[in-house]
């Protein structure tokens, strides 16, 4: 429903999700509307997930992002908008948000100028973008994109009271609670990394007062998200050494990564690991195996290797995109319950997915 917006996603996502239409390199530049509440930002695309009210961290290496910083330091504003690129490239989410710059400092000395900027910021809104006024500067590496976008607000009118979304929050927390008991409960989650982080997720946001939007429940789920990545490649780690032992290598070799896509996105490389950007996370699959590569093993290793490389690489691309959506519906969502429906639904997959892992657990002990 925004102006030039194609519909694009999955049915079986509460929102459908927005994307504007692909860019056109050869388009002349275009001078902002001046309509009523719209306002001109420049525009960080970022393949990651960022939640109102919260504190993110990047690394600016890119010039035209250094330039980006440099004007919004000059003009005063501090504000610019990230947005998610689709997975085909050169198309931009409808909806993205506003970061405000908190802390800016100079480490281009102590990183012989790889990185020039390590930036502070906190998420203080969403907007809908209504167009890319300079279109051809997207494919340079010289200028940022800029684009005129209008502030969202949620609808203040939802027929919901506000004792009923206090029940849909109290409901939420003990679907969590639950999820997180049947992640520690698998036996496969008792190492350490997993336990303290679980723990942790316990006891964040759950007795935080107010709704806030349902935006600090969904950053606890975004961060047991990670957990789950984190799950995946311990168990490509674990599958990795049974496949040396079938072999009769009694090496043990630590697996550093899996499997990374042949190219990077270049703006996700902006991100900083800080904020679990769920892409960084992916990419976290690489092809070296402590001192080792994939070339330097017995070639009847390095197939069964590839194998599992493109077995988990196809189920973290699957977990990812469904992160990515996921977040991206709930941002388009303009209402504080329509947003905890979304968490409900999301947590009660995540609950019948551990129970059913849990039951077939059980059997295989019994048999």
């Amino acid at each position: 429903d925004g102006a030039g917006a194609v519909v694009v996603g999955p049915s079986e996502l509460p929102s459908e999700l927005r994307w504007l239409p692909p860019i056109n390199f050869t388009a002349k530049d275009e001078t902002p509307s001046g309509a009523p509440g719209s306002m001109v930002l420049p525009l960080l695309p970022l393949g990651g997930i960022f939640l109102p009210n919260s504190e993110q961290e990047m690394s600016i290496f890119e010039p035209r992002y250094r330039k980006m910083y440099i004007d919004i330091l000059a003009w005063g504003s501090r504000r610019f908008v990230i947005t998610n690129v689709h997975p085909e490239g050169d198309r931009f989410a409808e909806v993205g948000v506003v970061c405000y710059l908190t802390d800016l400092s100079d480490v281009s000395e102590g990183t012989n100028d790889d990185v020039k900027y390590i930036c502070k910021h906190r998420v203080i809104g969403r907007v809908k973008i209504n167009k890319v006024l300079n279109p051809s500067q997207w494919g340079t590496e010289e200028m940022y994109v800029r684009v005129e976008a209008t502030p969202i607000e949620d609808d203040t009118t939802e027929v919901i009271g506000e004792e009923e979304l206090v029940k849909k929050k109290e409901n939420i927390r003990a679907m969590f609670k639950d999820v997180l008991k049947l992640h520690a409960d698998h036996p496969g989650d008792r190492d350490d990394f997993n336990c303290e982080f679980l723990a942790e997720l316990g006891l964040m946001n759950m007795s935080s007062a107010g709704l806030e939007g349902g935006w600090k429940l969904a950053e606890a789920w975004l961060k047991y998200g990670y957990v789950r990545f984190m799950e995946e490649e311990r168990n490509f780690n674990d599958d990795v050494q049974l496949a040396f032992q079938a072999k009769g290598m009694s090496e043990e070799y630590t697996i550093m990564s899996m499997p990374d896509d042949e190219e990077d996105d270049e703006d996700d490389a902006e991100d900083d690991g800080d904020d679990l950007d769920m892409a960084e996370v992916a990419g976290m699959l690489g092809e070296d195996y402590g001192d080792m590569s994939v070339q330097a093993l017995p070639v009847e290793l390095q197939k069964d290797v590839r194998l599992l490389q493109e077995h988990y690489q196809e189920e973290t691309d699957d977990m990812l995109e469904e992160q990515l959506r996921f977040f991206q519906g709930l941002l388009q969502s303009n209402t504080v319950a329509g947003r905890l429906g979304y968490l409900e639904e999301a947590i009660l997959n995540e609950q019948r997915r551990l129970a059913v892992r849990k039951s077939m657990m059980e059997a295989a002990l019994e048999s």
